[in-house]
């Protein structure tokens, strides 16, 4: 039986091989590669950019509380970056 290869120190390429002689991987640009968890979008708008904002706790518990009183009340096709562009919109005016 022949000598398993040692792998120590090899890192990532242990695994995926050598990344300098592999070919690139393209996207297209702004497209979701990964998507988002949960349940999918009804109606994809394409209009809509991804962003990231850094909240405190209390907003976002505000918002959770918000989302799910939304829920509740039966607009189950409201989700959480409605809210928020409602709420950019509402102070905007």
């Amino acid at each position: 039986m022949a000598k398993r290869v040692s792998m120590k120190g090899r890192g990532l390429e242990a695994v995926y091989g050598d990344y300098r002689t592999s070919a690139p991987v393209h996207r297209a640009a702004g497209a979701d590669v990964y998507g988002q968890g949960g349940a999918p979008a009804k109606e994809a708008d394409s209009s809509l950019l991804k962003a990231t904002f850094y909240l405190d706790r209390e907003t976002i518990e505000l918002l959770e509380r918000l989302w799910l009183d939304q829920r509740r009340s039966g607009r189950r096709g409201s989700s959480k970056s409605a809210l928020v562009r409602m709420a950019i919109r509402l102070l905007a005016e």
